[in-house]
């Protein structure tokens, strides 16, 4: 599982590069903040599917007994 985590850390790290670059594009304001709403809504998202990742690691980790 910690490839998972790895990789969508790296993921949740792009797109704060994204988002950093958003405001240097030549775009206009309404296209930056729809951009801005996808980008968040996706940081969001991946964040959310790390987040189940990590408290399951725990729980498989810390010896929970599913009986």
């Amino acid at each position: 599982m910690n490839q998972y985590l790895e990789t969508l850390s790296e993921t949740l790290e792009k797109i704060d590069l994204l988002l950093a670059a958003l405001e240097k594009l030549p775009l206009g304001n309404e296209k930056k903040a729809e951009l801005k709403t996808s980008l968040e809504n996706a940081w969001n998202e991946v964040f959310f599917v790390y987040d189940i990742i990590t408290e399951l690691t725990e729980l498989f980790t810390s010896g929970f007994n599913w009986n």
